[in-house]
């Protein structure tokens, strides 16, 4: 098979120039696994600091990419399955799927084929196509995590930060079908399609920090939802959060966080931070910080919040499974001026 792969680890910042095509062995399911053959994957900021072993910062999660064993990036990948291995009960082959791969081993989606968990993957929504399925595993449930943080939703303010990524047009729709009040900040540019999404006011950032911009029109919004992190952030959010508001992030203090290697010290840090500022919101007066993720797909609630309501990922850029193509779409995704998803059309 084809794949997009690393023999070695770039530094931060450099994996556009370290990923090869090459034709590898075809994978085969072990137990309680499935193989995949993938028609559509998608670039993902952390594809790229797992590849890059910067993973929240300083964490270098998996193998070490070497020539006899190639890293595969890719955490999102919908297709049909090809193969199923022994105790594989609730799948069967030839069935449409969608989502996530072990890329702690190293067995991405960028490929051709690839192996998961068979615990990983749903029967694809008819809704969707194998392109929206695949932008919508990881970063679904993503949303997923942060709805059920911020508890009741329903006719409350809520100011989602970087909404016009591939995680904010999706929270802005979950928020849409939750009946919440959306506010909006992303760049002037974007500001026409997250209103379109549901956003009753967007506020552009880059016309100056958006807790003045909020002050200034004397409001305050109940729930922050954080796709950006950073401390400056963070203290602009609480500025404008009511008493009885909560913070959610899934980023934490540092902003990008991926994007510099701290050092496994710098990563604990960042944890001991997020920990301490969790449990002091919660022994005083004043909105709650939360911090959020999803280790492991969520699809059921993924169905209840997006399926059922007709949401659809935007969609950014569509790529082939091509050096030259992944490399410039890495390029992309870590400028951060994406609008929703970039996709790997692979099948």
């Amino acid at each position: 098979m084809k794949a997009i792969c690393i023999t070695s680890r770039p530094s931060p910042g450099e994996l556009d120039k370290f990923v090869e095509l090459k034709d590898l062995s075809m994978p085969e399911p072990g137990k309680n696994e499935i193989r995949i053959k993938v028609i559509a994957s998608a670039i993902n900021i952390d594809d790229v600091h797992l590849a890059e072993g910067t993973m929240f910062g300083g964490l270098s999660l998996g193998p070490k990419p070497s020539q006899s064993k190639p890293y595969i990036p890719g955490i999102d990948v919908a297709g049909i399955i090809d193969a199923v291995g022994q105790g594989v009960q609730s799948l069967k082959v030839g069935q449409e799927v969608y989502g996530i791969c072990n890329t702690i081993k190293g067995q991405g989606s960028w490929a051709e084929y690839c192996i998961t968990k068979s615990n990983n993957v749903a029967v694809k929504p008819k809704v969707w196509n194998f392109r929206e399925a695949a932008a919508c595993a990881s970063s679904g449930s993503v949303v997923v995590s942060m709805v059920k943080a911020a508890k009741n939703v329903a006719n409350k303010k809520c100011l989602v930060i970087g909404a016009s990524g591939g995680i904010g047009t999706l929270c802005v729709q979950a928020l849409k079908q939750k009946k919440a009040r959306i506010w909006g900040v992303c760049s002037q540019r974007n500001v026409e399609i997250v209103q379109k999404l549901g956003a009753e006011r967007v506020i552009d950032y880059t016309k100056g920090p958006f807790s003045e911009q909020i002050q200034d029109l004397d409001e305050q919004v109940d729930i922050v939802f954080d796709l950006v992190g950073g401390k400056e952030l963070e203290r602009d959010a609480f500025a404008v959060l009511a008493s009885t508001g909560t913070f959610v992030t899934i980023v934490g203090p540092n902003k990008y966080v991926g994007e510099k290697n701290i050092g496994v010290i710098g990563a604990l840090s960042s944890f001991a931070y997020v920990g301490w500022r969790m449990l002091w919101t919660r022994t005083r007066t004043g909105p709650n910080y939360v911090f959020t993720g999803a280790a492991t797909p969520d699809f059921a609630n993924i169905n209840t919040l997006l399926v059922v309501s007709g949401s659809k990922p935007i969609i950014d850029t569509d790529v082939s499974l091509t050096r030259e193509e992944i490399s410039a779409a890495i390029n992309r995704v870590t400028s951060h001026r994406t609008v929703g998803k970039v996709i790997v059309n692979v099948g």
